[in-house]
């Protein structure tokens, strides 16, 4: 099995950064051999969906049962050697619970993450890296050590139940116009999102490549103020910035997009 792949990037509830891979999906002979094989290796488990190589145990997890609508693939760590899945739970929407509490599940000496079944009590459903998702009892399937787990959930700091939020979208606008931009030129980024109705805004600049350009030195981030940021590119190219504003439970409710094109 030999495929291509490139790297992106997701945020996690709490807007951490969430480095992901996005790869092809195998031939149909290859998903039907994986799931041929898994059926007759563990027929204590049940199979809820095929083999596939585009996403695995902590992309299902962390991202896509929660409605994340990237499919990919996400390591515990990142390319660079940083901790990357840890963000789901540090400082985060989740935090480590008791077993009875539990939503999502990590096995920390087996690389492996798993939710809890909300139709089978007493069940886990994960995927099995590119075999397919299952569900399976706690301690059961093709890993070691299933009995070494943390258990996460979200809990509120408050009394009471989140109320339903309604997320604002709209563009970013920039003090320089909404054209071009020269490099090395300072310009305010802010989005038109009402002070009363947000605690904290993140700002994510990525590279045409999906990369993330403050990181990599091209957008540096000079300030941010209220629903502003004051960026400076240092190199040509097209970028993609995003700012998100959460409330004061941690909710997004706005998210503004714009596409910088940076001229030398």
């Amino acid at each position: 099995m030999c495929f291509s792949q490139t790297y992106s990037t997701i945020y996690t509830k709490g807007g951490k950064a969430i480095e992901v891979i996005i790869r092809p999906e195998m031939s149909k002979e290859e998903i039907q051999q994986y799931d041929e094989q898994c059926r007759k290796t563990f027929s204590k488990a049940t199979m809820l969906s095929s083999s596939s190589t585009t996403y695995n145990c902590h992309s299902y997890t962390w991202n896509l049962s929660d409605g994340g609508k990237t499919k990919c693939w996400i390591n515990p760590i990142t390319a660079l050697g940083r901790p990357n899945i840890d963000n789901y739970w540090t400082n985060d929407y989740y935090s480590e619970t008791t077993e009875a509490n539990a939503k999502k599940i990590f096995y920390y000496e087996s690389d492996h993450t798993a939710i809890v079944s909300e139709t089978v009590p007493g069940m886990y459903e994960s995927k099995w890296g590119a075999m397919p998702l299952m569900r399976h009892s706690p301690s059961f399937g093709p890993y070691l050590n299933m009995d070494k787990r943390k258990y996460y959930n979200h809990t509120d700091s408050g009394s009471g139940e989140k109320p339903n939020v309604t997320v604002q979208y709209g563009v970013i606008q920039c003090s320089n116009g909404n054209g071009e931009i020269g490099v090395n030129i300072a310009a305010d980024y802010y989005a038109d999102m009402p002070t009363q109705a947000y605690t904290s805004m993140s700002c994510y600049i990525e590279t045409s490549k999906g990369d993330d350009a403050v990181e990599k030195g091209y957008a540096i981030i000079n300030e941010k103020t209220g629903n502003s940021v004051n960026v400076t590119f240092s190199r040509a190219g097209i970028y993609e910035m995003l700012l998100r504003f959460y409330n004061q439970s941690n909710q997004l409710v706005g998210e503004f997009t714009y596409e910088p094109i940076v001229t030398e």
